[in-house]
């Protein structure tokens, strides 16, 4: 799971190609798929107090965007599909 989780922020942090506007920001933002890997929900973690707000609209969008591939089996978390991931472009 960590290894998807992984890739997928790989992924979203390449298409951030106005990377100038976002530089030292962070967002930290909870991911929920079902089991077929389409997108639930991805909103931002509250506790988090480091979220730049407009870098996690940002996020977001670009996630909204993605094609997910379904979550990998694994036996060592009980909710496979809901994850976070942390964007620093």
């Amino acid at each position: 799971m960590d290894i998807y989780a992984l890739n997928l922020k790989k992924s979203i942090q390449s298409r951030f190609y106005d990377v100038d506007l976002y530089k030292g920001k962070e967002c930290e933002i909870k991911i929920t798929l079902n089991d077929d890997g389409k997108l639930i929900s991805a909103i931002p973690n509250e506790k988090n107090s480091n979220n730049d707000k407009k870098l996690c609209i940002r996020g977001m969008k670009l996630i909204e965007k993605t094609q997910f591939s379904p979550t990998p089996e694994d036996d060592l978390t009980s909710n496979k599909n809901v994850f976070s991931i942390i964007i620093r472009p």
